[in-house]
């Protein structure tokens, strides 16, 4: 049910302008949406620099020739390699949230098997068209960081704090 918190002027809404406000409104979803999954792609890409892994993959299984990156982004359903431009979607009050997870494989030397894959289960929530924010879901005091997108070094904190927790998880 649609309650106003104040009175329309007496005038006379057409069919049109409702159609064009939608437009507009789904329009506005569709962009705070790819922003937000722009920003999730910057995350992993500055993951990757900070730890020396631009552009480096891994075979899966010594035998196979199929490449796989150190630092991906999987679909938090499936579990599985999803590009970031296909990242699913949910809104909440308006706001573009997206669960993902975060995989990071860990190894002992390139040739060494079996590798060690590290899945962080990750939400990242819009804030405005400058700001986002990022959570770490799985950890049990699920670390928060609001990142400014256009600063430079935007990511560092947060960066910091999941190679901290990461430290965390190997301790004896």
């Amino acid at each position: 049910m649609f309650r106003l918190a104040k009175p329309l002027e007496n005038r006379m809404i057409t069919y049109a302008q409702l159609c064009e406000q939608n437009d507009r409104y789904q329009a506005m979803r569709h962009d705070n949406a790819q922003m937000l999954r722009t920003a999730i792609n910057c995350f992993t890409i500055a993951l990757e620099e900070d730890l020396g892994l631009t552009d480096k993959s891994y075979k899966k299984e010594f035998n196979q020739d199929q490449q796989v990156p150190y630092v991906d982004v999987l679909n938090i359903d499936d579990h599985k390699s999803c590009p970031w431009y296909q990242l699913k979607t949910e809104f909440e009050q308006n706001a573009p949230v997206i669960e993902f997870e975060l995989a990071l494989t860990l190894e002992k030397a390139p040739n060494v098997y079996p590798k060690t894959t590290l899945i962080s289960p990750m939400r990242a929530i819009y804030i405005n068209e400058n700001s986002i924010q990022l959570e770490f879901t799985a950890h049990r005091d699920k670390p928060q960081f609001i990142i400014s997108i256009k600063e430079k070094d935007a990511y560092s904190h947060a960066i910091n704090a999941y190679k901290q927790l990461i430290l965390e998880m190997f301790k004896f």
